[in-house]
């Protein structure tokens, strides 16, 4: 029986160890939000830890999930990389991080003014907000909206419900600098 018992605790050794060791090979990491706030009047390129995380345009937000821990964040102006901003080493809590991009201050001390656009919702429709195209957000019927732009610009607002169905707009508006604006979408 003594040989039995060694060739059985044998076995075992055997194909347990390997099975704890690849436990290790699998750990994922407690992961967070990093999120990219671009009050810069430039499309930006984000890299995190040199690895491209996509752009960022003007006046938009990305969130981008990253590991717990120090991060090294770089911005470049997306289409020369002439504008940069970092590297930047940052540690990412558990709670996450919002890094915000404004424009580099030169000698004119000059810094691009930010709108606010509020969409307030009158309908009994949830409703996809698009600004120039691009999509910003969803409102809740009831709701209110609310993201930024970059100010002194003219603007085309289009909204429709979740299925495409029923829509409002495409509406053109002038939104100047530092402006709270605000469309309400009827019923």
């Amino acid at each position: 029986m003594k040989r039995d018992q060694k060739m059985l605790f044998a076995a075992l050794f055997v194909l347990v160890i390997p099975v704890l060791g690849a436990g290790q090979d699998y750990y994922v990491a407690d992961c967070c939000d990093l999120w990219i706030v671009n009050h810069s009047s430039y499309q930006v390129r984000v890299l995190i830890d040199g690895w491209e995380q996509g752009s960022v345009w003007t006046g938009a937000t990305s969130r981008i999930t990253v590991s717990v821990g120090y991060h090294e964040i770089y911005a470049e102006e997306y289409q020369t990389g002439d504008i940069y901003w970092g590297p930047y080493d940052i540690y990412i809590s558990e709670e996450g991080h919002e890094f915000t991009l404004y424009d580099p201050v030169s000698e004119e001390s000059y810094v691009t003014d930010i709108s606010n656009l509020c969409v307030i919702n009158e309908s009994p429709y949830h409703a996809r907000v698009f600004v120039d195209g691009w999509q910003k957000g969803t409102v809740v019927p009831g709701g209110t909206f609310t993201t930024t732009i970059q100010g002194g610009y003219d603007y085309e607002f289009y909204a429709e419900d979740l299925s495409g169905d029923i829509s409002w707009g495409p509406e053109s508006f002038y939104i100047d600098d530092g402006e709270d604006f605000t469309w309400t979408l009827e019923p």
